[in-house]
């Protein structure tokens, strides 16, 4: 299990004090967690596969997939709608798609005040 771990955070090119950072935890716990998987506490299993989008399971050495099947099959229809959209915008002429982008601006600019409201 550690050495899974410690492979999930070099494939990110995080340091042990750059990722406990980012997950809330000291660098040293992230060191005995990658030295002896018995420090990990379900709470350090769980913000480590959320932050890497991995499966509990998959940390802990029972599967290989890092992903259940509904949550790959969820991601691959949101990059499908994603790609589809590209591909309407790559067709549309420069000035179209200079309006579509200042829309999108204006929108994300919406979005951001009301975020700021609540």
């Amino acid at each position: 299990m550690h050495d899974r771990l410690k492979e999930l955070r070099k494939s990110a090119h995080l340091s042990q004090k750059s990722l406990g950072n980012l997950i809330g935890i000291s660098q040293q716990v992230v060191s005995r967690i990658e030295r002896d998987s018995s420090t990990m506490t379900r709470e350090h299993l769980e913000l480590y596969a959320d932050f890497f989008n991995v499966t509990t399971d998959y940390i802990l050495g029972r599967s290989k997939a890092k992903r259940n099947l509904e949550e790959q099959r969820v991601l691959l229809d949101k990059l499908q709608e994603k790609y589809n959209l590209v591909q309407i915008f790559d067709i549309l002429k420069e000035d179209y798609q200079e309006i579509v982008w200042d829309l999108m601006d204006v929108m994300a600019a919406k979005m951001e005040k009301s975020d700021e409201k609540e």
